[in-house]
């Protein structure tokens, strides 16, 4: 009887270990995911800062375009 009580709290021992192993797993794959969206978040707003000042630009040209028209 005391051997299999001492069997079954070693198992239940190993179960929960195994269990905290996955456990840590999950939140560091959670962890990797979080970096990963961070990453293409902030690659996307670099993307929209750049099309952004592109815009600019062209517009900065078209006014000087025209303002030479009417200039000269």
């Amino acid at each position: 009887m005391l051997n299999s009580t001492q069997q079954f709290h070693e198992q239940v021992a190993i179960q929960h270990s195994q269990q905290r192993r996955k456990n840590q797993q999950l939140r560091d794959n959670n962890l990797e995911v979080r970096k990963t969206e961070l990453l293409i978040e902030r690659y996307q707003q670099e993307e929209l800062l750049a099309e952004g000042r592109r815009e600019q630009r062209r517009q900065d040209e078209m006014a000087g375009i025209m303002l030479r028209r009417l200039q000269g």
